[in-house]
């Protein structure tokens, strides 16, 4: 859930805060740190805490975002872009395939525009 609320929260007027998130530092990723350094690669005030987040509303903007590998941070991170002016990327895209293979069909089938390139 808390890739998607910091989504929410990049999006929302006033501040965001995100706690009792510590188990997140040991999945995939450490998520919190991929969260942020994401959020803060388009331009949202974000602060990392011990066991969460601080989010401020925000102008954002297009950025070259990391998956880390992890594949609730490319889903929630390629929501995050859908706001933004300009094309944004990430890396990782296959690391979806952990949990939901049909994620960019379904985005696109919705009204998203991801395309999507593997490395071979």
């Amino acid at each position: 859930m808390v890739p998607s609320l910091a989504v929410a929260g990049i999006y929302a007027s006033g501040k965001t805060v995100i706690t009792g998130a510590q188990r997140l530092r040991y999945k995939e990723s450490d998520r919190i740190e991929s969260i942020v350094y994401n959020l803060k690669k388009l331009g949202a005030e974000v602060e990392e805490t011990a066991d969460g987040m601080e989010i401020l509303g925000s102008t954002l903007h297009a950025a070259n975002m990391k998956g880390f590998n992890d594949h609730r941070i490319v889903m929630a991170m390629t929501v995050a872009a859908t706001g933004v002016d300009g094309v944004s990327t990430i890396d990782d895209a296959q690391s979806i395939n952990k949990s939901y293979p049909d994620f960019f069909n379904d985005f696109n089938s919705i009204g998203g525009n991801a395309n999507v390139f593997i490395d071979r």
